[in-house]
């Protein structure tokens, strides 16, 4: 066992927090991404699943996920806490926030709403990207995101529940995904096994690869 990952199962996984701003930068930042992608107003529904996937692809890019565990909830990924961030971008006015609606239906009850970035967010972002741990985040963001923008919009509320760790019939709904050890990331080692497919690994970039594991979420998910 290699030493890194001695030390990640030592420690345990990454759990969001409130009082965390690397975790407020991270759900700007994705926001904003979605918008450079033409994606917003976009949907809390959606906005939890992008975060999700955000979080078990992030081991490609070594850059620090927000949240290494989640329960397997019956509606898809949610984030509580990082909701809770959500909410604190619109009251900053960061964020804006429109079509709220709250319902019922056979999973329960339910609020959602379309968010997109506010007039302000701009130059927070631009101050935000200064440092260069925030910089290589927003990249990151801004690629996963185009990867997901990619597919049709009528396959974006379904193709992240095709993810090989949250799709995993061995997780019964309402276990907690813990990915913080890699051995326990099937997404990552989903979308890395793609450089077994070519003659010369390294000419698959990172973003070849989230590309490649969206795609094929993707027609995963219209066979389901």
């Amino acid at each position: 066992m290699e030493t890194d990952e001695i030390i990640l199962r030592a420690r345990g996984p990454l759990v969001a927090t409130k009082d965390d701003p690397y975790v407020r930068s991270w759900i700007l930042l994705l926001v904003d991404a979605t918008a450079r992608n033409g994606l917003t107003p976009i949907s809390k529904l959606r906005l939890h699943r992008l975060v999700y996937l955000t979080n078990c692809l992030s081991l490609l890019y070594r850059v620090r996920a927000n949240d290494e565990g989640i329960v397997k909830y019956k509606r898809g990924p949610f984030y509580p806490v990082l909701q809770w961030h959500l909410d604190r971008l619109v009251g900053q006015d960061l964020l804006h926030v429109a079509n709220v609606r709250h319902f019922r239906d056979e999973r329960g009850y339910w609020m959602d709403a379309n968010y997109t970035v506010g007039k302000l967010s701009g130059s927070v972002i631009a101050q935000l990207c200064e440092l260069e741990e925030v910089d290589v985040l927003s990249r990151y963001l801004l690629e996963v995101t185009k990867a997901y923008a990619s597919r049709k919009d009528e396959s974006l509320d379904e193709v992240v529940l095709a993810d090989l760790t949250y799709g995993d019939s061995r997780r019964a709904m309402g276990s907690v995904i813990d990915f913080s050890f890699p051995p326990d990331n099937l997404s990552a080692q989903g979308a890395d096994s793609f450089s077994s497919l070519v003659a010369d690994p390294a000419i698959l970039s990172a973003g070849d690869k989230v590309h490649l594991y969206v795609e094929y979420l993707d027609r995963v998910g219209e066979g389901r």
